[in-house]
């Protein structure tokens, strides 16, 4: 099931804390990867627009492994950026 069909039905906060959890399993590889075709995009979801704008969640922007041309964009809890 992807993250479409489990947030679907969940109220805002709870998707707020969906959204919260997923960054914090993700952080060993990086944070949570946005605004690829199979995961979720700021423009079009946004509880994690909102919680970009409330600090809940820092936007990182990375280099692509092997590449120096792509820029990965990924949300991490504030206390990973450094």
């Amino acid at each position: 099931m992807g993250w479409q069909e489990r947030t679907s039905m969940m109220s805002p906060a709870q998707e707020r804390e969906f959204w919260l959890k997923e960054a914090e399993n993700r952080m060993e590889h990086g944070g949570l990867l946005v605004n690829r075709r199979h995961m979720p995009s700021l423009d079009r979801t946004p509880v994690l627009r909102k919680l970009v704008e409330d600090g809940k969640l820092v936007r990182v922007r990375e280099l692509a492994w092997l590449s120096t041309h792509v820029r990965r964009t990924f949300l991490r809890l504030p206390e990973q950026q450094a």
